[in-house]
């Protein structure tokens, strides 16, 4: 099965989104050393997230949970803010990722491109069907939390992860 055909709902828990952003990008950036910026109400320079990429050079993620339930996504405002923010993050960053359960906006990756002008990082965005494809690649991350039996919060309920072979 492909990861277009089986998909999960994203964390509807910011708490949980940011774990789950965590535990991806320590596998994609092959960084086990990659933490949690500070806590929630702490200021973070828009970073909840950061570690070193596979080059050893510093990159942060700041997570957009976003409900599904009113269709919200990231906004080209919320996006101008957290860049201006990362561009305080010390040491500075190399990349900057927007990481959001929110859909695949055209004009928010256009923006992404144009506000990257402006800044010494790259900048991306991901959507929750891009983290998803990740998460659905690194089947360990899948196969890990189905193993512990660690649960899932979706749509107020917490299920255990589905998982297909």
């Amino acid at each position: 099965m492909c990861s277009d055909i089986e998909i999960w709902p994203p964390p509807d828990d910011p708490s949980a989104f940011e774990s789950l952003c965590l535990d991806l990008y320590k596998e994609i950036w092959g960084d086990s050393g990659a933490q949690k910026n500070g806590r929630s109400g702490q200021g973070q320079s828009g970073v909840d997230v950061f570690g070193k990429g596979r080059d050893g050079q510093p990159v942060g993620v700041q997570c957009k949970q976003k409900s599904g339930m009113l269709r919200t996504k990231l906004t080209a405002a919320e996006l101008k803010e957290e860049v201006k923010k990362a561009s305080d993050f010390r040491p500075p960053l190399r990349l900057f990722i927007v990481a959001t359960t929110g859909p695949r906006d055209k004009a928010i990756q256009a923006r992404a491109r144009e506000l990257e002008e402006g800044t010494t990082f790259k900048i991306q965005v991901w959507s929750w069907p891009d983290l998803w494809h990740e998460i659905y690649r690194l089947r360990k991350l899948v196969e890990s939390d189905r193993s512990t039996g660690r649960s899932c919060s979706h749509s107020g309920k917490s299920k255990r992860l589905p998982l297909t072979t």
